[in-house]
């Protein structure tokens, strides 16, 4: 059963997890999907609800790839369009890693170009 929260920083979302998104079926996620997935790739494309990730830095701000980039990102994008899923998860190993440290690897990667020689390898 899906319930739906409104974001809270620190009850439901903190800094340290990642933020998972999906929207419309695009041509985009569909690649991610199929690329992510080993099974029977039309069931898994019906069941999935994200095609997108990022990470929480600080409250309601993250960061995600954009095909321009790795940028910063106001979560508000996500929060405000009820047209938006949304998720939060951490990693198992978030307590003994640190947020801090998790954070300060993902923002060095601000401002890297997005590549999509990776996605478009697993189509030929």
């Amino acid at each position: 059963m899906l319930v739906s929260l409104k974001p809270e920083y620190g009850i439901n979302y903190k800094k340290g997890q990642f933020f998972f998104t999906g929207r419309d079926r695009t041509f985009l996620h569909k690649g991610i999907t199929w690329i992510t997935y080993t099974g029977d790739y039309k069931d898994y494309l019906n069941s999935m609800k994200f095609s997108h990730v990022g990470l929480v830095t600080e409250k309601g701000i993250g960061v995600h790839a954009t095909p321009k980039g790795v940028v910063k990102v106001n979560l508000n994008k996500y929060f405000d369009d009820i047209n938006c899923r949304i998720m939060f998860r951490e990693l198992k190993k978030l307590e003994e890693l640190g947020a801090d440290k998790i954070v300060q690897i993902g923002e060095k990667y601000i401002g890297t170009k997005y590549d999509y020689r990776l996605l478009f390898a697993f189509f030929f």
